[in-house]
């Protein structure tokens, strides 16, 4: 099975592209696999050179994962890469069926973000003064205006000029569902934006047409 792996390694390397961080955490949890099999089969003294992958192994090998003690996140992570050599083996006439759904991952519950503390924030929001380009008081401005709105990453980025409106200090988004709100802004925060607006984007702009809020390099 040691060779089934390393042709699985192979073919993750040479046509899916996987990075080598990604590679070395397949080859730890296939070997892992690979050295139960291998120890389960030679104690019921089976033939060692065919993969003798079944049901019955793989029920074992994931009753020994639990008895690890493993964090749910690492047991499903080990899952997933048997799913996927397994896959592969069939694929590949190595092995006779799709043994992967007697491979149940564990729930994974998803940690909720650690927010930022007042001084992290200070900080975060003086690096781009650090510098003088015009990207750096473009970000500054991005940066400021998530800090007063709340808005999520993808509704800044989806900002067009029109959604400001500098004289209410109000910005304008669509939300989740497309569900349009409008969230006022401090005048400090408003009279930022319009510099960006008057001086800061002209030197962006590559399309006069073009009606985004924030802009990259390449307009």
């Amino acid at each position: 099975m040691e060779e089934d792996v390393k042709s699985f390694l192979d073919y993750l390397a040479s046509e899916k592209k996987y990075s080598q961080n990604t590679l070395a955490a397949y080859h730890n949890d296939l070997t892992q696999l690979a050295e139960y099999v291998k120890s389960e089969n030679a104690a019921a003294g089976r033939d060692l050179s065919e993969p003798r992958l079944n049901a019955e192994l793989l029920s074992g090998y994931l009753y020994s994962l639990r008895e690890r003690k493993y964090k749910p996140s690492t047991v499903a992570r080990k899952i997933a890469a048997a799913k996927s050599f397994i896959k592969f083996m069939v694929d590949r006439g190595r092995l006779r069926g799709d043994l992967a759904p007697n491979l149940a991952s564990p729930q994974v519950s998803k940690s909720l973000p650690k927010p930022l503390s007042v001084s992290e924030v200070r900080r975060l929001l003086s690096e781009p003064a650090k510098l003088s380009t015009i990207d750096a008081k473009r970000d500054k401005t991005m940066l400021e205006v998530l800090y007063a709105t709340g808005l999520r990453a993808s509704e800044l980025m989806a900002l067009n000029t029109r959604d400001i409106d500098l004289r209410k200090n109000t910005v304008r988004c669509l939300g989740v569902g497309l569900k349009s709100r409008v969230i006022p802004i401090d005048p400090p925060v408003s009279r930022l934006i319009k510099e960006y607006i008057d001086v800061v984007r002209p030197d962006l702009l590559n399309d006069e047409k073009e009606v985004a809020l924030f802009l990259n390099r390449r307009g």
